[in-house]
């Protein structure tokens, strides 16, 4: 049975949805997958209820996000909205297909893992064609699941043989059985004496247990954890795994910089993005207020650097920082723009030693810098792109995660943390 598929999208955005179906018929040839948009809709039919069917019926909801999809309100307020209730009811998978550069990580969509890798919107990349195969090979392994999840096992009946015919079933005589009976008689009423003798004698007994608060409190327990525990699964079984890549952690500045920890340099402005002008020389850092449970992860965050602080001639140094140390200025590894340089360095108290390093040409607008630790390996992006990668044992342990700016004027936004 082939798994639905609904797409929600503006209709500004027809273009790359054609592109976007196009890239899904090898599955539809296949009978893997069946597609549904309102382009679909027959003449003289209710479009309203028409949708509003099929994104109930759908196991998959892609929503293809763009500045006119947020604008539309019945994209947003409607489509979406239905579609994240479904999701959070594991009615359906749903998938933000980022098509253009917009703020989705400040919606309700910001939860949701996304298409194409890393949330990189695709227009951005230099081939289409290349955004939606990444975006298929995701689907292509929801639709997977939900293939599994719909298929029921088969049922192995046993085939029928031939038996031996049934033995004859020797009647007994009713004397036998009388003299069986009587045999027995006295011994049943020996046991119903002993049960009434004790009921009248040990009244209490019973009462007792019934009354133990020690023995009612853990057999409530017990059954309730019993209860608890859903029949096709055990306490210890293994966590499911994600299926393209878990969000552990994802940044919310919407009320300002609560539970994070840094130097007065850092604020949010009014729109939610994160903004430092580099004038604390003493306190770089912003440490996040989430600490990764295991060493192998990623940090990523989109920054846009402004300016030099002062002049041209300052020294500008930002970037963002894993398995840090309590002491965030002397720990850690770096991965950061200095001048016109990127770069890879292991914190070590009471230096900083750099491992790498990569011609950068700095500008304006916004990149997205992520660094992978993996065991011993170390790998840096920017905007998708590997830039450097070096191997280095200093640092194994989980540690903090954040980052830091020195004399630079930046903005940033998308803080997340990734398992890997």
């Amino acid at each position: 049975m082939p798994v639905k598929i609904f797409i929600c999208y503006a209709h500004e955005d027809e273009a790359l949805l054609n592109k976007l179906t196009a890239h899904l018929k090898p599955l539809q040839h296949q009978g893997l997958i069946d597609v549904w948009y309102d382009r679909n809709i027959s003449a003289g039919t209710e479009w309203k209820r028409e949708i509003s069917q099929h994104l109930n019926e759908a196991n998959i909801i892609l929503l293809l996000v763009s500045p006119d999809f947020i604008k539309s309100d019945y994209c947003y307020s409607v489509e979406m909205r239905r579609a994240i209730e479904r999701h959070k009811q594991r009615e359906a998978s749903v998938i933000p297909i980022i098509l253009r550069w917009v703020s989705w990580m400040e919606t309700p969509l910001g939860t949701l893992q996304a298409l194409p890798k890393d949330g990189k919107p695709i227009k951005s990349w230099q081939d289409e064609d290349e955004a939606f195969y990444d975006v298929i090979k995701g689907i292509r392994k929801i639709q997977a699941s939900q293939e599994d999840e719909q298929r029921e096992p088969e049922l192995s009946l046993p085939l029928y043989k031939p038996s031996a015919p049934p033995p004859v079933i020797q009647k007994r005589s009713l004397h036998s059985t009388w003299k069986k009976s009587v045999f027995f008689l006295p011994v049943l009423l020996v046991i119903v004496s002993v049960v009434l003798f004790s009921t009248s004698y040990f009244p209490n007994l019973n009462s007792q247990r019934r009354t133990n608060p020690t023995v009612t409190t853990q057999t409530l327990l017990t059954r309730t954890a019993l209860d608890t525990v859903s029949p096709s699964t055990s306490p210890t079984a293994t966590p499911t795994p994600c299926l393209v890549r878990c969000v552990l952690y994802h940044a919310d500045w919407s009320k300002g910089l609560v539970g994070w920890n840094g130097g007065s340099q850092w604020s949010v402005n009014s729109n939610g993005i994160l903004v430092s002008n580099g004038n604390d020389q003493n306190i770089k850092f912003l440490i996040a207020p989430y600490q990764p449970k295991t060493a192998n992860y990623a940090v990523e965050a989109q920054i846009q650097f402004l300016k030099p602080r002062i002049s041209s001639a300052d020294p500008t140094l930002f970037g963002v920082r894993l398995r840090g140390g309590e002491n965030a200025d002397v720990d850690g590894y770096d991965f950061y723009i200095y001048k016109n340089t990127a770069r890879i360095r292991v914190a070590l108290d009471p230096d900083a030693k750099v491992l790498e390093t990569k011609p950068y040409h700095l500008d304006t607008s916004w990149h997205t810098y992520r660094i992978e630790a993996n065991n011993n390996t170390l790998t840096c992006y920017i905007d998708n792109v590997q830039v450097l990668q070096v191997s280095d044992s200093n640092h194994t342990q989980p540690g903090l995660v954040g980052l830091f700016d020195i004399n630079s004027q930046i903005n940033v936004r998308n803080f997340t943390v990734f398992s890997l």
